[in-house]
């Protein structure tokens, strides 16, 4: 719905190529990012036990996100 209101804009179409829009229609994804606290003595990255891998992000989605536990 967003790239058809995107495609009907004149604004944004200028932007757009709709024949590679429609090439990638129903191709969907993840985007996989870190979230890091920084500090003067360092860096924790705050997005440990995300799944990288295919298979693992795929088992993930079909069988639900483990229990995280909090470290305090």
């Amino acid at each position: 719905m967003q790239l058809d209101n995107a495609l009907a804009n004149p604004t944004q179409s200028k932007f757009l190529d709709p024949a590679v829009v429609a090439q990638y229609r129903g191709f969907g994804g993840v985007r996989i990012e870190d979230t890091l606290l920084v500090t003067a003595a360092g860096y924790e990255n705050l997005s440990g036990g995300i799944p990288r891998t295919i298979e693992a992000i795929e088992a993930w989605m079909r069988d639900g996100a483990p229990a995280r536990v909090e470290s305090q």
